[in-house]
């Protein structure tokens, strides 16, 4: 386990797999199974072998349906093959199961911003910002989606305000041209 997670550093992620695979062998946990399997689907994805890991976040999901970190993953994963939907139900969860997980509350946004349900994404923002107020991504994210609703002065204070916590963010600087 310990040396595919180094390889994945090294950007080794076939190797990494090779090692993942030999580790589930000797994993005597459930936890420790789980752990491996979303580590695992973390270097197939990097090997562009997306039904791989998916199929590995949800082998951990059918042992632990609460699983946040193969949630949050598969939340990340499954638009890149086409499946939305089903990246936003789990996001939906990981925020029901965990009211203070920001990623969950990021990721969720930018897929509601994605297909065009903005009110929706910024409703998602507003709560991510409600207790994670100088959360310079989410600012700058948020100020896209005021932008995509005509609130152009309230993009350009989120974008503004994201660009004084990050000033090298040039998707910031990307959004504040668009606004302007």
């Amino acid at each position: 386990l310990r040396r595919g997670d180094l390889l994945v550093k090294g950007d080794l992620f076939g190797d990494a797999v090779k090692d993942y695979d030999m580790a589930l062998h000797f994993a005597d946990s459930i936890s420790l199974k789980e752990t491996i399997l979303v580590n695992r689907s973390n270097a197939k994805r990097r090997l562009h072998n997306e039904d791989g890991a998916v199929a590995d976040l949800k082998k951990v999901l059918e042992s632990n349906p609460t699983s946040i970190g193969a949630l949050v993953n598969l939340g990340v994963l499954l638009p890149h093959i086409g499946k939305t939907q089903e990246a936003i139900s789990c996001l939906e969860k990981v925020i029901k199961l965990d009211s203070t997980f920001e990623g969950g509350y990021g990721n969720l946004a930018f897929l509601y911003s994605e297909i065009g349900e903005y009110k929706k994404a910024l409703q998602i923002s507003d709560a991510l910002l409600s207790f994670k107020p100088n959360e310079a991504f989410a600012l700058n994210n948020r100020g896209y989606i005021k932008y995509k609703l005509n609130d152009f002065p309230g993009a350009l204070e989120d974008i503004n305000n994201s660009i004084s916590i990050i000033p090298g963010n040039s998707y910031a600087f990307r959004n504040r041209g668009l606004v302007y």
